[in-house]
C-alpha cells in the first residue's frame, strides 16, 4: 500500500528544483541546512541522482559521530591509499587528489552530516571548495555546533545556503495522503500535521504508529484518526539520542511535562526536585514556555517527544508521576475550569481511588466538550466506586453518542430506580428516550419512556422538559402538526425551563422549515439560543441542532445569502469553544462542515460541497448524537447526482442504509426519494427521474412538507417535466421565501415553452444565487430555440447558459446534456442508449422503464441507425463507457 520512502517526494519540489540548479554544469553546490528529520539526505541523494543522470560522477561520504575521532574518518571510504598524517598542507593535497581525481573535473562530491566532520576533513571540504572549484552539495543539522570550515562554505559565500524547514500543513497532508493512497479527514489531517510539526521522517513515523495502533483507519472513504498515538520502536529510536544524554533532574523535568502538558510553570516546580531544570531543558529545545492568560505553561517541543518519553516510562514510574500531577491540581483547587477533568484523568491513570464526585463532574465536562471516550471511562470509573446516579446518566450519554446504543440503554435501565428527583428522572427519561428514538431507532419504547417519566414527575415545568423532548422526536419523524402543537404548550408553560424552551424550539424549528413557514424561523432560534446560554456545558451540542433547522429553512426558502451568515455564526460558536478551551469540538467543528457544504451544493459548488459533507459524513459516521450522518448522506447523493456521476451516487445511497431509520427520521422520507430521482437523472433515466421527483413530492405533501414538496416539484421541472406550474402556483400562497416564487415562474416557463420567460427564470435564480438550476433553465431555454429553429437565438441562450455555468463547479445534469451536448436520439432514445452504457441488459431497462423487452429493443435499433453503429456494443462505447453485459 506505501511507497518506498524514496519514491515520495510531495512538498519538496521547489527545494528539489532549486538543488538541480546548484549541480548544473558550471555552478558551485549548495549547502542545505535543516533540523533533524526534515529531509535533509533524501533530498540530497535525490539531486545527486539527477546530476548523475545528467552525466555528472558522483561520489559521496556522510560524517558520523565515530568518523569524527578520526582524522579524515568521513573521507576514508575514498582514500585509496595511506596519505600519512603529516602535519602540513600537503596532505590536504594528496586528499583532494584522491577524493576528486583531477581528470573527473564534473564530479559531484556529496557530503552528509557535514557538522560531524573532524577538522582535517572539514579544512579538506573548503579545500577542495575554494583550490579545486568543486561542486559540492553539503548537509548541515541546524542547532548543532559546526566546524569552522565548514560554516565559512556559507558565510563567506563559497557555496549558497538551501534552509530545509518542516513541510506546511497542505504538504503534509499531501505527503501522507500518498503515503497512505488515499484522502484524509480534514481535522485528521490538522491534527497528524500538529503532531508531526510538518516534519517529514516524524511523518513516516507516526503513521506507522497509526496504522500499527489502528488508531488511523479508512471511515467513509476517508482516513480518519481517532484515539492515541501508539509509540513504535522506530519513534522511540528516533528521539531517544536525544533524551539519553539528559541530566537525571533535566530529564525527569521533561518526562513530568510529558505526562501533565499543557502545566503551569509553578505547579512543575513544585513538581521536581530541580527547578532550574526546567531552564535547562527550555535550552535543550526539549520543553517550550509560553502564557496562557494569566499563567505560563510548559509545553513539549514537539508533540511526538511526548509519545517518545511515555514509552519508556516504567508503569511504576508513570502511576507514580500522575499521582503527584493529580495531588498537585487538588492543592491548586481547580481554579481552571479544565482542572476538574484533568485531575480526574491523572487520578484513573495513577490507579489511586478515585473521588466519584470528581469523576462525575470530569464525565460531565467531559461531555460538553465532546471527549467522548474520556467521558465514558470518567463515568463509568464513578459508578464502579459506588458514584451518583448522575454518573449512570453520563455513562448512558457517553455511550450513545459513540453509538454504542444498546449498552447505552442497558446501563441506563438497570440504574433507572436511582432517579428519584424532578431532574434526574427528566434527564434519565431524555437520555434513554433519546438513544432508544435516534440511536436504537425504537419510536415506541422511546415514548414508553417519556411516559413512564412524565408520570413520575409533580410540576408542570418538569413536565414540560420531558414534553419539549417529545415535540423534537415528533418533529423529527414526519408529524409536523402535532410537533407544533405539543410544543406550543411547552413554551406556554409559566416559568418554562430554558432546556425544555431549547428542544421545544427545535422541534418547532424543524417542523416550520418544512412546512414553509421559514420567515417565523429567525425569531425562534434567537429565542432558543438565548434559553441555551442558560444551560450547563453538556448541552451546548444543541446549538449545531439548533443549526440543522435553521439552516433547512433558510435553503428550502432560497434565501442563501441568510444562510451563509447562519453559517458563520455556528462556525464562530466552535471557534469560540476552542479558544475558551484549547480544546476542539469535535462535533461542532463536523456539523460546520457539513453547513458550509449544503450551501455550497445550493449554489452548485458541487465538487466543493462534496469534498466538505464527505468529510463531515466520515466525522459523523461513529459518532452521530445528532443523525447528522443521515442529513450528509442526503445532501451529499443529491451533489454527486447532479455531477451526472451515477457510481458515487448510487455508493452513497447505499451508505445512507447505514443510518436512515425510516421510523424516527421520517423527517427526510421525501429527500430519501428525491435522491433515488437524482440517481436515475445520472444514470441518464431522466422519464423515471421525473416520476420519482414526482413522488417525493406526493409524499411531502402527504406529511405537510409544502416547502419540501416546491423542492421536488422544482427538481422535476428541472428534469424536463411540464406538469408542475399549477401546483407550484398554488404552494407560492403556503411557503415563505423567494424560492417557490422562482420555481413556479421556472415551470410555467417549461410548461408554455417560452424561451424568453425562460431566460427570465434565469437571471432572477441566478440573482438568487441558485446559479445551477439558472444555468440548467438557460439550457432548457436553447432547446425550446433550437426546436423552433431559431439558432441565433439558441446560441445567445448557451451564452447565458454557459456563465451561469461557469460559477458553478462539475455540473453534468439532464438540461445541460441536452442543451451542451445535442443528440439526433430521442428522449427515451437517450435514456435507453445511458442505461446500456452503464452495462443494464435489455430486460433489465425494461424492468425499470416498466416498458415490454420488444420496445427496448427497438429504441437500441433506432438508435444505432441515427448514430451510425452497428450493434448495442457499439452503443454503448459511444453512449458512455463500454460494457460487455447483454
Amino acid at each position: 500500500m506505501r511507497p518506498a520512502p524514496d519514491d515520495v517526494f510531495t512538498g519538496r519540489v521547489a527545494e528539489l528544483s532549486s538543488l538541480a540548479a546548484a549541480l548544473a554544469p558550471g555552478a558551485a553546490g549548495a549547502v542545505l541546512i535543516g533540523g533533524a528529520g526534515v529531509g535533509k539526505t533524501r533530498l540530497a541523494a535525490r539531486a545527486a541522482r539527477l546530476a548523475d543522470g545528467g552525466g555528472a560522477p558522483v561520489r559521496s561520504v556522510r560524517a558520523t559521530d565515530s568518523s569524527r575521532t578520526l582524522p579524515l574518518g568521513a573521507f576514508a571510504p575514498l582514500l585509496s591509499e595511506a596519505i600519512g598524517m603529516a602535519p602540513d598542507f600537503s596532505i590536504l593535497i594528496k586528499a583532494a587528489e584522491l577524493v576528486l581525481p583531477v581528470d573527473q573535473p564534473d564530479t559531484v562530491l556529496v557530503v552528509d552530516d557535514a557538522h560531524l566532520l573532524d577538522p582535517l576533513s572539514a579544512s579538506l571540504l573548503l579545500h577542495l571548495r575554494l583550490a579545486r572549484d568543486a561542486r559540492l552539495l553539503v548537509t548541515v543539522r541546524s542547532g548543532e555546533p559546526c566546524p569552522d570550515a565548514v560554516t565559512a562554505l556559507w558565510k563567506d559565500h563559497h557555496l549558497p545556503r538551501l534552509d530545509i524547514g518542516p513541510l506546511s500543513e497542505p504538504d503534509t497532508a499531501a505527503l501522507i495522503e500518498e503515503l497512505l493512497g488515499g484522502p484524509l479527514q480534514s481535522n485528521t489531517r490538522t491534527r497528524l500535521w500538529r503532531l508531526t510539526a510538518g516534519n517529514p521522517l516524524f511523518v513516516h513515523t507516526a503513521v506507522d504508529a497509526a496504522l500499527a495502533s489502528g488508531a488511523l483507519a479508512p471511515v467513509a472513504g476517508l482516513w480518519r484518526w481517532r484515539g492515541a498515538l501508539a509509540a513504535t520502536p522506530r519513534l522511540v529510536e528516533l528521539i531517544a539520542e536525544r533524551l539519553d544524554a539528559l541530566d537525571p533532574a533535566v530529564y525527569a523535568a521533561v518526562e513530568t511535562v510529558a505526562y501533565g502538558e499543557p502545566l503551569g510553570v509553578e505547579l512543575l516546580r513544585r513538581l521536581i526536585a530541580d527547578p532550574t531544570a526546567i531552564e535547562a531543558a527550555e535550552r535543550a529545545r526539549l520543553i517550550r514556555l509560553a502564557p496562557d492568560g494569566r499563567r505560563i505553561e510548559a509545553h513539549l517541543a514537539h508533540p511526538l517527544y511526548g509519545e517518545a518519553v511515555r514509552a519508556r516510562t516504567p508503569k511504576s514510574a508513570e502511576r507514580r508521576i500522575h499521582a503527584a500531577l493529580a495531588q498537585a491540581l487538588a492543592a491548586t483547587g481547580g481554579r481552571r475550569s479544565g482542572d476538574t477533568l484533568r485531575r480526574a484523568r491523572h487520578t484513573l491513570d495513577s490507579a489511586e481511588p478515585a473521588d466519584p464526585d470528581l469523576l462525575t463532574r470530569a464525565a460531565v465536562r467531559a461531555i460538553g466538550l465532546y471527549q467522548l471516550d474520556l467521558a465514558a471511562r470518567c463515568a463509568r470509573a464513578a459508578v464502579d466506586a459506588g458514584g451518583p446516579v448522575e454518573a449512570t446518566i453520563m455513562l448512558g450519554t457517553a455511550l450513545s453518542w459513540l453509538n454504542r446504543g444498546a449498552e447505552a440503554e442497558a446501563t441506563m435501565a438497570a440504574d433507572v430506580h436511582r432517579a428519584t428527583t424532578e431532574d434526574q428522572i427528566t434527564t434519565m427519561a431524555f437520555i434513554r428516550a433519546a438513544n432508544l428514538n435516534w440511536v436504537i431507532g425504537q419510536p415506541r419504547p422511546a415514548d414508553r419512556v417519556l411516559t413512564e417519566g412524565r408520570a413520575q414527575l409533580r410540576t408542570p415545568q418538569a413536565r414540560a422538559v420531558l414534553d419539549a423532548f417529545s415535540s423534537a422526536f415528533t418533529a423529527h419523524r414526519g408529524h409536523s402538526d402535532r410537533a407544533l402543537d405539543i410544543a406550543e404548550a411547552v413554551l406556554a408553560t409559566p416559568g418554562c425551563p430554558p432546556v425544555a424552551e431549547v428542544f421545544a424550539q427545535f422541534g418547532t424549528t424543524e417542523a416550520l422549515a418544512v412546512i414553509g413557514h421559514a420567515d417565523q424561523v429567525p425569531d425562534r432560534i434567537a429565542a432558543a439560543h438565548a434559553a441555551a446560554d442558560l444551560l450547563p456545558a453538556e448541552l451546548g451540542i444543541m446549538r449545531h441542532g439548533l443549526g440543522m433547522s435553521h439552516l433547512n429553512a433558510l435553503l428550502l426558502a432560497g434565501r442563501l445569502d441568510a444562510a451563509d451568515q447562519a453559517v458563520d455564526f455556528y462556525a464562530g460558536y466552535t471557534d469560540r469553544t476552542l479558544a475558551r478551551t484549547g480544546i476542539m469540538l469535535m462535533y461542532g467543528y463536523h456539523a460546520t462542515s457539513y453547513f458550509r457544504g449544503a450551501t455550497a451544493a445550493e449554489r452548485g459548488l458541487l465538487t466543493t460541497a462534496a469534498g466538505l459533507i464527505h468529510d463531515a459524513l466520515a466525522g459523523f459516521s461513529e459518532e452521530d448524537p445528532g443523525n447528522f450522518a443521515t442529513l450528509a448522506c442526503l445532501s451529499l447523493a443529491r451533489a454527486h447526482g447532479a455531477t451526472g456521476d451515477a457510481a458515487a451516487t448510487a455508493a452513497i445511497i447505499t451508505e445512507l442504509g447505514r443510518h436512515y431509520r425510516p421510523a424516527t427520521q421520517g423527517i427526510f422520507e421525501p429527500v430519501v426519494r428525491l435522491c433515488t430521482a437524482w440517481l436515475a437523472a445520472a444514470e441518464g433515466a431522466v422519464g423515471n427521474a421525473r416520476a420519482t421527483a414526482r413522488d417525493a413530492g406526493n409524499h411531502a405533501v402527504r406529511l405537510g412538507q409544502y416547502a419540501v414538496e416546491a423542492v421536488a416539484l422544482h427538481t422535476a421541472v428541472r428534469f424536463g417535466d411540464r406538469t408542475c406550474a399549477p401546483r407550484l402556483q398554488t404552494l407560492t400562497n403556503h411557503v415563505d421565501g423567494p424560492r417557490v416564487r422562482l420555481a413556479a415562474h421556472h415551470a410555467q416557463a417549461l410548461a408554455d415553452r417560452d424561451a424568453a420567460e425562460l431566460l427570465a427564470a434565469a437571471s432572477a435564480l441566478a440573482d438568487a444565487g441558485l446559479l445551477l438550476i439558472a444555468a440548467e433553465a438557460a439550457a432548457q431555454a436553447a432547446v425550446v430555440h433550437r426546436e423552433a429553429g431559431d439558432l441565433h437565438a439558441e446560441q445567445t441562450a448557451l451564452a447565458q447558459a454557459r456563465q451561469h455555468l461557469a460559477a458553478c463547479e462539475g455540473a453534468d445534469t439532464p438540461a445541460l446534456r441536452e442543451a451542451l451536448r445535442p443528440s439526433p436520439l430521442t428522449e427515451r432514445e437517450r435514456e435507453i442508449a445511458a442505461l446500456v452504457a452503464a452495462g443494464l441488459s435489455n430486460r433489465q431497462i425494461a424492468e425499470r422503464l416498466v416498458v415490454s423487452v420488444r420496445t427496448v429493443e427497438g429504441h437500441v435499433y433506432r438508435a444505432c441507425v441515427k448514430l451510425g453503429v452497428a450493434d448495442r456494443a457499439a452503443l454503448a462505447e459511444l453512449a458512455g463507457q463500454p460494457k460487455q453485459n447483454r
